[in-house]
């Protein structure tokens, strides 16, 4: 906090003194011009009395002349104005001195009390400011574990989600390998029926040509829903479930096969 003082107090105090007021100005003034008329009385008796001694020359026990007496007196009052004068002036030069160095002390108190009572002030605006950057130390030191939290609860889960996803597709593929193997295996157990049956050539070429079209739809069939799933996996828990919806579908489109190809089989048996 910056004290700002007055202008003339400041200058004043800097150098050691106060200055006069108006009325103490014009008293110092009085005083001299009355010292200077006593000394200009002094100073005129004297020469009056040097000069009437010369003009007639005093020899004791001649009384004085009036104008001699006259300026006698001249002196002796200008004499006794000037002592008194600067006796006065001199006390009144000490009392105004007192007070100066009173109103200067008075002025270093008030200086002084103003001092303190900033440095207080401060003091407790530091205070305040020391608590306050504790506490957002504090709060920033448990937003940072809070977060490092979270981050760990969401890395956890991730991971847990990845191992999830990673069975299900594994599960997913052993279910499809043992779905085409059945296939398969029907398929071969209809192609060797067909080859020992007393079918034409003809037939058995459009049978052939027909299965092989079932085969070729149904592989296709089964790379696009693949491929969906693929596109599908946007994030982990989207996914698991695309996974899970599409190995659903699948087993039930290769059971759907198998039924058909065994139905089938069972038909060309009879």
């Amino acid at each position: 906090m910056t004290i700002h003082l007055p202008l003339t107090s400041s200058s004043a105090l800097s150098h050691g003194e106060i200055p006069p007021d108006s009325s103490t100005k014009s008293a110092n003034l009085a005083i001299r011009v009355c010292l200077a008329i006593a000394a200009a009385f002094v100073l005129i008796g004297g020469v009056a009395f040097v000069a009437s001694h010369l003009i007639s020359p005093l020899s004791l026990p001649m009384p004085l002349t009036s104008f001699q007496m006259i300026s006698v007196a001249l002196v002796c009052v200008g004499t006794i104005s000037v002592f008194a004068l600067s006796y006065f002036y001199i006390r009144r030069q000490a009392h105004n001195e007192l007070l100066h160095r009173e109103e200067k002390n008075r002025g270093i108190e008030r200086l002084r009390g103003e001092l303190k009572s900033t440095k207080a002030g401060s003091t407790t605006s530091l205070g305040d400011k020391d608590r306050e950057i504790a506490r957002l130390r504090d709060e920033l030191k448990s937003t940072r574990t809070s977060s490092t939290t979270s981050l760990g609860d969401k890395d956890k889960e991730i991971t847990r989600l990845r191992g999830e996803l990673k069975s299900t597709k594994a599960g997913s593929t052993t279910s499809l390998g043992d779905k085409d193997r059945e296939i398969a295996r029907l398929r071969d157990e209809l192609e060797s029926i067909r080859t020992g049956s007393t079918t034409s050539l003809g037939d058995k070429d459009r049978e052939i040509a027909r299965l092989r079209g079932e085969l070729k739809s149904t592989k296709a069939g089964s790379t696009t829903s693949l491929g969906d799933k693929d596109r599908e996996i946007a994030r982990l828990r989207d996914e698991l479930e695309s996974i899970r919806t599409g190995s659903t579908t699948s087993l039930g489109d290769k059971d759907r096969e198998i039924a058909r190809l065994r139905d089938e089989l069972e038909s060309i048996k009879t």
